[in-house]
């Protein structure tokens, strides 16, 4: 998987922090640790209605160049 892949309507899964971003599930409910788990963390999100309304992520990366 790469970089911001739509799942479903306003999911997305983001491979820097290896979750799916646009719930109110925690980052620990949302890990994707196997490919099988995308569909069960997406199910989980709609049966109990935890799409989030909006959705702000910052995200900061340091590289140090030698």
């Amino acid at each position: 998987m790469t970089d911001n892949i739509k799942l479903k309507l306003w999911l997305w899964y983001f491979s820097n922090l290896s979750c799916i971003i646009g719930s109110i599930l925690s980052k620990d409910e949302t890990k994707i640790n196997v490919y099988n788990d995308i569909l069960r963390i997406i199910n989980k999100i709609k049966l109990e209605n935890r799409i989030a309304k909006n959705v702000c992520v910052y995200i900061l990366q340091v590289r140090v160049l030698i």
